[in-house]
């Protein structure tokens, strides 16, 4: 979603929203991009190839560990995180249609918001100006 949808869907919130009610932002279903897709979309804007692998889930057996070994280092906080482990292991996409129902559609297209951030990304020198 792109950063200026999220700012209108607050405005929206703040205008319309009522007291006490959550509202979650989103593209519609029909926009909702997989991982996959989104790196299919970033691939076709930037022209730098997608993964073409998937990382596997991380074992929940090891997360104790980490949490464990968290406690004696420096920042204090676990690599791998049980709550993390255990949400990688499902898909997660929010249904936006409260928001849209209540206060107005406030997304636009998912690679209109990708493109900015590559654009944006490019300009600050986040990002190589090309594939090549």
């Amino acid at each position: 979603m792109h950063v200026r949808d999220v700012a209108v869907g607050h405005i929206l919130a703040a205008e319309k929203g009522l007291a006490g009610e959550r509202y979650s932002f989103g593209q519609t279903p029909k926009e909702t991009l997989s991982m996959k897709e989104a790196f299919d979309v970033l691939q076709e804007i930037t022209g730098i190839p997608a993964p073409n692998f998937q990382i596997p889930t991380v074992w929940p057996g090891s997360s104790p560990a980490w949490t464990k070994r968290s406690r004696h280092s420096p920042a204090n906080r676990p690599a791998r995180p049980m709550a993390g482990v255990q949400m990688a292991a499902h898909k997660m996409f929010f249904n936006p249609a409260k928001a849209i129902r209540e206060l107005g559609p406030a997304a636009n297209a998912a690679k209109a918001g990708a493109s900015d951030a590559v654009d944006w990304f490019r300009a600050n020198g986040y990002a190589p100006a090309s594939a090549r």
